[in-house]
């Protein structure tokens, strides 16, 4: 059976029913979806609907058959379709991803856990900047990483410091950053939020930093934040089992 991005070598099968237009309803032993190639993490899934047999001669006149069935990830609730394919109703049922562009490399997210817990937003809006930078949309790439930068730095505040929402909701990126418990967390905040500024800017103030630049000060950001709110929670484990 041919491998796809959503079956690893250790498959689950599944008996299926499947209506065919010639001979009713009948039951294929199928391999199902096991893996996430949206998160690149095992998942499993939701069969939504099962379409029809479709028959094709080639010019040998043989004949084969293929059915698709649309699967929906129960974790990140992303939708593909996988087309499974035979030569007789007695054969073995091959399996291939339907033809899309699924763009499957903007799902990495090389941060810990912990920071979408911190900010849901920030892997969002992180998730969606990569898409496009690799989909070579440069022009939305800096604001993208920036307005991440904003919502993860403006969550972090409201979360783990004493600061409200009132306060930090309308307040501009910078002086949320001034707001930082840590000096080097500001200065490498505000080197982030300086090359992101300038990706809205028809002169740009700091034409000599890229945006790898901008994504490196950005993984800083994220790894001392990171650090804090581990050591935090360190913290209160250790005072709540003394």
């Amino acid at each position: 059976m041919s491998q796809t991005p959503f079956i690893t070598n250790y498959p689950k099968t599944s008996i299926v029913e499947i209506k065919s237009p010639n001979y009713g309803q009948i039951d294929c032993s199928i391999e199902v979806p096991n893996y996430c190639a949206f998160e690149n993490l095992p998942s499993n899934f939701s069969d939504i609907h099962h379409g029809t047999i479709e028959e094709f001669v080639d010019n040998y006149s043989q004949s084969t058959y293929h059915f698709p069935i649309l699967y929906e990830c129960n974790s990140c609730h992303a939708f593909f379709v996988l087309d499974y394919f035979f030569n007789s109703l007695d054969s073995s049922v091959t399996t291939n991803i339907a033809p899309y562009d699924y763009d499957f490399g903007h799902y990495e997210y090389n941060f810990d856990e912990l920071i979408a817990d911190v900010s849901p937003r920030f892997k969002s809006i992180y998730l969606q900047t990569e898409m496009a930078e690799q989909k070579d949309l440069s022009e939305i790439d800096e604001f993208g990483y920036r307005k991440a930068l904003e919502f993860l730095v403006k969550d972090y505040l409201i979360k783990y410091t004493h600061e409200t929402d009132e306060n930090i909701g309308d307040l501009p990126l910078g002086a949320c950053i001034k707001k930082l418990d840590s000096k080097d967390l500001e200065i490498t905040a505000t080197i982030a939020s300086w090359i992101g500024n300038d990706g809205t800017h028809y002169v740009q103030k700091n034409p000599e930093l890229t945006i790898s630049d901008e994504k490196n000060y950005l993984e800083a950001v994220v790894a001392f934040i990171t650090y804090k709110v581990r050591a935090q929670k360190a913290r209160d484990y250790k005072k709540s089992h003394s």
